[in-house]
């Protein structure tokens, strides 16, 4: 007798079905799930526990839900993010195919959902920028505020042997030309990207994880230390841009979408938009994304444009 053949799962979808129906009670209030509910429904598909992890770290990055801590998740409202006159990004808990059942027009960009903006009048509204968790300036402007805000914060400090300081590398291959990429230097290396005498450093805190901070290096050599950054990437981008020297974003048309190859990991809020919008390649870890639905590539490239890229096709 032949094994019946298991269903194959999506585990977001098993993950938004779970939440949005143990979430909703009798009277049609909406109140927190505890993940082990969530995991009771989600072991009924035999798909690995590491998927409903990353599921559920997917439904928070897309703002579907909120992860209130100790285990408890909550779904948000369901509301329409324009990306243009004609279609919408819909955010909500609710399974694709429960939502098909209400607008005709949704489908799969990514792991988000797009809809004719038409059918979702009704929708309460968010902006891209609050979706997204952006504001009105782009990076190369914001590097620029934080590196002039800095300017009375730096004190002597001693320097590492391991410490290195952020450049920007210009390299030419067979396929690609003239490309720009990150490159992390010794500090005594003269290639180091400055901006108003400014330079972005870190120093090793482990195996993959770094400390990143603002700072100047003196004719004299000597470490001036300035103020801790946070988001390290944002200034990657932003500071590259600002040196007249943007990171290179390659693009190439394949069949009916566009692959998108980035020169350096995406901060969170482009990271969002991809999510929702593209289709992560798996083997290469963030780098490289499919954009399947040509409707959303001009709000992609808006987005890697405010970060400070340079965009280049390539055939």
């Amino acid at each position: 007798m032949r094994p019946l053949s298991l269903p194959k799962f999506d585990p977001i979808e098993v993950v938004r079905g779970a939440v949005a129906s143990l979430s909703v009670t009798a009277q049609s209030t909406v109140h927190e799930v505890h993940m082990g509910r969530i995991q009771e429904i989600f072991s009924r598909t035999n798909l690995p526990s590491q998927a409903l992890k990353c599921a559920l770290a997917d439904i928070s990055v897309l703002r579907e839900a909120e992860d209130l801590g100790k285990g408890y998740w909550l779904p948000t409202p369901t509301r329409a993010v324009s990306l243009d006159g004609d279609s919408s990004l819909l955010v909500s808990i609710a399974p694709t195919a429960e939502l098909q059942r209400h607008f005709s027009s949704i489908r799969r960009a990514g792991l988000g959902r797009l809809v004719a903006t038409a059918q979702a009048s009704r929708l309460p509204t968010q902006s891209l920028k609050s979706w997204r968790g952006i504001n009105d300036i782009d990076t190369a402007t914001w590097v620029r505020t934080l590196i002039k805000s800095a300017t009375n914060d730096f004190r002597p400090s001693i320097a590492s042997a391991e410490l290195e300081a952020f450049s920007v590398k210009s390299v030419s291959r067979a396929t690609r030309n003239g490309y720009r990429e990150p490159a992390w230097l010794s500090i005594t290396d003269r290639r180091v990207s400055a901006w108003n005498s400014v330079s972005l450093f870190r120093s090793r805190l482990g195996p993959n994880h770094y400390r990143y901070f603002l700072g100047r290096v003196t004719s004299s050599r000597v470490l001036l230390e300035g103020p801790g950054v946070v988001d390290n990437l944002s200034l990657q981008y932003g500071l590259a841009s600002l040196l007249g020297e943007p990171l290179t974003v390659f693009t190439r048309s394949q069949a009916n979408s566009i692959l998108v190859s980035l020169p350096l990991i995406v901060p969170h809020s482009v990271r969002r938009l991809l999510s929702a919008l593209c289709e992560m390649d798996p083997q290469r870890f963030g780098y490289v994304w499919l954009c399947h639905k040509a409707t959303c590539w001009p709000t992609v490239k808006s987005a890697l444009q405010d970060l400070g890229c340079e965009i280049a096709n390539h055939e």
